[in-house]
This record gives structure tokens, sequence and C-alpha cells, in this order.
């Protein structure tokens, strides 16, 4: 079995503020030290449940947070900047499921702690097709793109029910309950490392019960910027389509050329002059 995680910070037991989350940031390597261990966590649960191979993709910022000598050592690492497929590097139609540890909920989730989509900086929302998504949807869809089935999220309360609402026959863990955005009721770290290598064996167990995630046909992605400027150098990208005064939408006859066109706008929106 070969099994692909995805691990982002905010979503972690102890993790409340966004100065905590940056490398010179208050509290950073401790931060660090406990998102490295809720991804050992995972894949601990990913080899006992039977998994030989596991790819972790360092999905937060830019890319060099985990402390890859605490993981297990069946553990290939993915660390660094600009991948094209940003939080899903490497994955493809090889792996049995996907994981993504350490998640939050999409921007303007009531109790979401660090709520955002992509950059707070830029971003008020994107949709795809119509529906909202946050980086746990656009990530599952990148996943399901392969045929690979997302088994687990770990995370706050909200990431936990807005997994849930996207696939219902995924597990999840609740490591902290928020408190607003920049506050949280957290779950001791050593008791949510233990829920989540006891999920994760769960997950994998049930893997072939859970369909993938699939956003079949034409897609339409429709990103709303914070400010008219960041839009304004969104439409610069040829094709896309400026919908409103803050919102452009990009077009492609599959989500994996659709995601990359969208993030081609993203990257332009953070070149505005502010």
């Amino acid at each position: 079995m070969k099994v692909y995680i995805s691990a982002d910070i905010e979503g972690v037991s102890g993790v409340v503020l966004g100065k905590q989350t940056g490398q010179k940031g208050h509290d950073y390597e401790r931060m660090r030290k406990l998102m490295t261990g809720e991804v050992a966590a995972a894949a601990k649960g990913a080899i006992e449940a039977g998994a030989r191979e596991i790819v972790v993709n360092d999905a937060h910022g830019g890319g060099t947070n985990l402390f890859h000598e605490q993981l297990p050592e069946p553990v290939r690492l993915i660390q660094g900047a600009l991948r094209p497929l940003l939080m899903m590097e490497g994955i493809d139609e090889t792996f049995d499921a996907a994981m993504f540890v350490g998640y939050h909920s999409m921007r303007g989730t009531a109790d979401g702690v660090l709520n955002h989509t992509i950059s707070g900086r830029s971003i008020h929302g994107i949709t795809v097709n119509g529906t909202p998504m946050g980086e746990t949807g656009l990530n599952a869809a990148l996943a399901g793109s392969f045929g690979v089935p997302l088994a687990l999220v770990a995370g706050d309360e909200a990431v936990c029910k807005e997994a849930q609402s996207l696939i219902p026959e995924l597990v999840t863990v609740q490591t902290k309950r928020g408190i607003g955005s920049v506050a949280a009721e957290n779950l001791h770290p050593a008791e949510a490392c233990r829920r989540i290598t006891e999920a994760a064996k769960e997950a994998l167990d049930r893997r072939k019960k859970i369909a993938p995630y699939v956003v079949s046909g034409k897609v339409e992605v429709e990103i709303d910027f914070v400010r008219t400027g960041m839009a304004d150098a969104a439409g610069f990208m040829p094709g896309a389509e400026r919908k409103s005064a803050t919102t452009v939408a990009c077009s492609a006859n599959d989500y994996m050329a659709a995601f990359k066109a969208a993030w081609v706008m993203i990257m332009l929106a953070g070149k505005y002059p502010s």
C-alpha cells in the first residue's frame, strides 16, 4: 500500500495565532515540532495499516517546516517552494489513499481557527463550478483527478465538518475546537497524536469504501480577490474572465488544467503593488 500525506500547520493542536506559523514568528520552532509529531503519528498509523511507501508533502508556506529525521524511515519528504501541484506535489495514480494533517477551514468559516483559503492577504473565496472550496476541497479534487480517495483529515472542528460535507465517508480527527478565529481549546499533543494514529489505521482499512472526490467535465474556477487591483492583475492571464470588480474566473476542460490556471491568476494577483 502506498499513502500520500499533505501536511499544513494551522490545524495542528496548539497553533492558534498567525505569528506562530512563520519562520520568524513567536513559538514557530515549537509549533513545527508539534506539526512533525502529528505527521509522524499519521505515518505510524499508515505503517500499522500495511503501508510500505509513504510520501509526505511539507505543504505549509515555503515547505521547510517538518523535521525529516523525526518521521518514520519509510517516509519520503517533499520540501521547498514553487512546486507545480503546490500542497499536492507528488500525488499521482500510484497512491492508494491520501491523508491531510494540520488542515484548516476555508476563509469565512465561523470558529475556524486561522481560517483562510490559500492566501489570506489576497483571496476572499474560491468556487469550483459554483461550490465554495477551501484547501481541503481543492486538494481532494486534485487527488481525485488521479483516482486517489481522501481518507483522513486532521485539524480543527471546523475543517472536519467542511471535509465531511464534501466526502461523508472519510475519517476525521478533531485536534482542537475553535473559539473564534484566533483561539481554541486544544487536545494535549500526545492525545492528538494517539487519535491521529488510530484514525489513520481506520481510514486506510476503509479506503476502498471511500470514493475519490472528482470534479468532472468542464470546470470553472472563480476567485474573489480582496482588492480590485488584484483582480486587475489576475485578469492579465489569457482566457481569464472578469465577473465583478473583485472576481475573476478561468475555465478548462478538466480539473487539473483549471487548477493550474487558477494558481497562475493567484500568483499574478500577488504581484499587485499594495
